[in-house]
């Protein structure tokens, strides 16, 4: 990726460029050799690094290509010499925020939702004509893509249209173009002539308006936090998906650093004696609480990637489902099972004992308690065999049947191994 030589553009152009490598997009937008400084930003902290910036787009980020776009907006020389005339500093960077915003704000209303998405903006004064550079995330802060369909066309065209409006050199084709989209559009938005079909919406809407029920009107403050709340939570299982798997995924993660350095990152990682799972545990400062997540079903963590690590993690039980009924049920129907195994495989174990006198491996069978803590991240621990979403379980036959009879004997040896 270069700038582009102004020295050969005579008018306000817009070139869409599609780019994959989010970190890189940002650091050249922002690269100091360049001029690079940021100047206007949406749904993006200030004052942060490049790479931190990258960092926060990942967390929320799907794996869509591509995964940003990078717009680059040159001024004409005339128009160049028309914006370093403004004397006063401050009045220079406002006027040019209003065209930048002028442009975004056309292709949020030609129906690329880029207000929905996190974007920065760059000013490089490494040429001798002004442009800017736009990196744009392609996922939105609630998690959808964003509508790119017809990106660069309208780019083309917003740019002329701004171009116009502010007095600055427009490329005659593309304004030539918008001119016929304008007028186009006029077209459409006329009245249409009265018709048969019409009529009978009309006559459809009257009969509404009959309808004796009464909506129940909802506080927009009321729903705007509630949508906020929504996209929060997403944020949250996203950065904590994307932690987990790319410390998993990193040379430097071992059996005994693993989970130091997920709570470093703010996440506890236990397992559920009950619901047999994996989950994560994290505090959530904007609602003072403490949220849990099962690693596979709730954040869609990939499990082949933690099978490396031979972590004994902690049995607890989730606290933000423990008061529930559905929690409390299980609890009591696993108890039981436990119960009545641990009484079967005692009973079992005496009479093998009376069987077998003499033989060693008759003897380390009557030891044996039912619930064998295995080891490894992904092995099951605590003392529940039968829990509901159950995510994952290694170790060859060891928790893999069903019946309570068929695994003492499998952990006791019976089958041969």
């Amino acid at each position: 990726m270069s700038d582009i030589n102004n020295k050969d553009i005579s008018k306000m152009i817009a070139k869409v460029l599609r780019s994959d490598n989010v970190t890189y997009t940002l650091s050249y937008g922002q690269n100091s050799e360049k001029g690079g400084e940021v100047f206007y930003l949406n749904e993006t902290l200030e004052g942060q690094t490049p790479k931190e910036m990258a960092d926060d787009w990942l967390a929320i980020a799907n794996k869509y290509s591509p995964m940003c776009y990078h717009i680059i907006i040159s001024m004409s020389n005339g128009d160049t010499e028309k914006i370093r005339s403004i004397d006063n500093p401050a009045d220079r960077v406002e006027f040019e925020r209003n065209v930048i915003d002028a442009f975004m704000r056309e292709l949020d209303q030609r129906g690329n939702n880029v207000f929905d998405c996190p974007f920065v903006v760059a000013h490089h004064e490494n040429t001798d004509n002004e442009h800017f550079h736009i990196a744009i995330l392609t996922t939105t802060v609630d998690g959808r893509r964003l509508r790119d369909s017809f990106i660069k066309k309208n780019a083309v065209r917003a740019a002329a249209k701004v171009s116009e409006e502010y007095g600055l050199e427009a490329a005659p084709r593309a304004l030539y173009l918008e001119r016929q989209h304008q007028k186009a559009v006029g077209t459409r938005k006329e009245d249409p002539l009265p018709s048969d079909a019409d009529e009978r919406h009309l006559s459809c809407k009257e009969q509404n308006k009959k309808r004796t029920y009464t909506r129940v009107e909802k506080d927009p403050g009321e729903l705007k936090e509630r949508q906020r709340r929504a996209i929060r939570a997403q944020q949250r299982k996203q950065r904590c998906k994307y932690m987990i798997e790319k410390l998993a995924q990193d040379k430097t993660t071992t059996d005994a650093n693993f989970l130091s350095r997920l709570v470093s990152e703010g996440i506890s990682l236990y397992r559920d004696p009950y619901e047999q799972c994996l989950y994560a545990e994290i505090f959530d400062e904007d609602d003072d609480k403490t949220r849990t997540y099962s690693i596979e079903k709730e954040l869609g963590v990939d499990l082949l990637l933690l099978q490396r690590l031979n972590v004994n993690v902690t049995v607890k039980e989730r606290i933000d489902k423990v008061g529930t009924k559905k929690y409390q049920e299980l609890k009591a129907k696993v108890e039981k099972e436990r119960k009545a195994a641990e009484a079967k495989a005692a009973t079992t174990s005496r009479k093998t004992v009376k069987r077998t006198t003499g033989n060693s491996k008759a003897t380390k069978t009557a030891k044996t308690s039912y619930g064998r803590k295995g080891s490894g991240i992904l092995n099951a621990s605590g003392g529940a065999a039968h829990g509901q979403n159950r995510e994952h379980e290694v170790g060859g036959h060891h928790g893999s049947s069903d019946d309570l009879d068929e695994k003492w004997r499998l952990e006791s040896g019976y089958y041969g191994y």
